[in-house]
């Protein structure tokens, strides 16, 4: 059977660049084994999310892809970085009080208090300015269908990017369960528009936008400032949030649009009366002995598989899970318990992330 289950969450490694967290079990034997698991379970993106590191420090006002280019916003500066790679390529003074950025084919626009600032995408440097009115203090601006789009507290006002002149009014956003005063940005992925919120990305609704497919998802962390931009089909974020010491944490990364939910097979350890036992999707199982019978028998069951990258069915992933008390060995044992069943795609993201963390900071 089929199990739709919600993958752990995976912690966003700022120095990890480019690449996505492998399954590797080797690296649990870097870990103590008798540490508990759960300690170590720390609350992030999953491997829909491949951490970058972007140059400055602080959460960006603003990102703007244009060509081979992302322009980068911070209190002071532009940074204009190279892409893919993300290598400053130039530095200039930043427009003051810059908010946001968004680009078309021939410009970038900065917004700002009182105007949109229109910038040479070469030189980062000032063409001309767009006076704005908008009655409310903007928050938010993004570039779709030959039209600038600024975000205020509760409206969406369309922007002629030659004359600055309000050419229309989508009025009040008030209403809709995704869409709220406490927006933090917008983006467009060339057909439609999304908004970021402090917990999370949604599209904005429109009459024609399609009831399917991806339209958004919440934030691993209530995000205390965010800015994103679309990048080939991924959504470019760089985010700040407190963790459970207070600690500001900066992430940063793409973020494939793809759901919450995929289908795996969850398998959760518990701590009972001293003893380990499992969950296999919804099934209890006792002892490791009959972990692998069970593992076995789904994984010979053609029913249980799902279509690989090349189209030909696999196994179903496994996703381990453990719960308060369980000890880093017998997470390390369980693994070997389902690679000796015939599973290939094992994971438990959350001490991996930790193991390289570790990993990284011995270094």
């Amino acid at each position: 059977m089929r199990t739709l289950a919600r993958l752990p969450l995976l912690l966003s490694l700022l120095h990890l660049l480019s690449t996505v967290l492998p399954a590797q079990r080797e690296l649990l034997d870097t870990l103590p084994p008798d540490a508990e698991a759960y300690a170590l379970r720390l609350v992030g993106f999953g491997r829909e999310f491949t951490p970058l590191e972007l140059p400055g420090e602080g959460t960006p006002h603003g990102l703007a892809r244009i060509g081979d280019v992302v322009w980068m916003a911070s209190d002071e500066e532009l940074l204009r970085l190279k892409w893919p790679g993300g290598a400053v390529e130039l530095r200039v003074e930043a427009p003051k009080g810059v908010l946001g950025l968004c680009a078309d084919a021939r410009f970038v626009y900065a917004l700002c208090a009182n105007e949109i600032v229109v910038l040479d995408p070469i030189a980062g440097r000032a063409v001309r300015s767009l006076p704005l009115q908008l009655g409310e203090p903007p928050v938010a601006i993004a570039w779709r269908s030959g039209a600038l789009h600024v975000l205020t507290g509760e409206r969406l006002t369309t922007v002629n990017a030659q004359s600055g002149a309000v050419a229309g009014l989508r009025g009040s956003l008030m209403g809709h369960s995704t869409l709220r005063e406490d927006a933090c940005w917008l983006a467009s992925d060339g057909e439609r528009l999304w908004c970021g919120y402090p917990n999370g990305v949604y599209a904005v609704p429109e009459p024609s936008a399609p009831t399917t497919g991806w339209q958004g998802r919440k934030w691993p962390w209530q995000l205390e400032a965010s800015t994103a931009t679309w990048v080939d089909g991924q959504l470019l974020l760089a985010g700040s949030y407190r963790n459970a010491l207070g600690e500001s944490v900066t992430v940063t990364g793409l973020l494939k649009p793809e759901p919450e939910y995929a289908e795996c097979l969850p398998l959760k350890l518990r701590l009972q009366r001293g003893k380990t036992t499992y969950e296999v999707g919804p099934k209890p199982v006792s002892t490791r002995c009959d972990l692998r019978q069970e593992l076995t028998r789904i994984a010979a069951d053609p029913a249980c598989r799902v279509p690989g990258p090349d189209g030909k069915p696999r196994h179903l992933p496994v996703v381990l899970d453990p719960y308060p008390g369980v000890t880093v060995a017998a997470l390390a044992a369980a693994w070997d318990t389902v690679l000796a069943a015939g599973f290939t795609d094992v994971s438990s993201p959350a001490q991996e992330a930790w193991a390289l963390a570790e990993r990284r900071r011995k270094k």
